[in-house]
């Protein structure tokens, strides 16, 4: 039985985004915390394609991606 890990930044980039968020609710989005949003905004979003690639690949969908993000 073989075990399929995910990469580790399928998991800390969205959960990292996460954190950021009640980030800026609390503290207010300015300087840094604006463009430490932008790139794990980014980072999360490639996260989440990598995420729909994995789904349409076990289902067999030809255009996955597309139809999952």
């Amino acid at each position: 039985m073989s075990i399929s890990l995910r990469p580790w930044w399928t998991w800390t980039w969205p959960a990292l985004a996460f954190a950021i968020m009640i980030m800026t609710m609390i503290f207010g989005a300015a300087g840094a915390t604006a463009a430490a949003a932008c790139v794990v905004l980014i980072a999360a979003v490639f996260a989440a394609v990598y995420h729909a690639e994995v789904v349409a690949h076990r289902i067999g969908e030809p255009f996955g991606t597309s139809r999952w993000s």
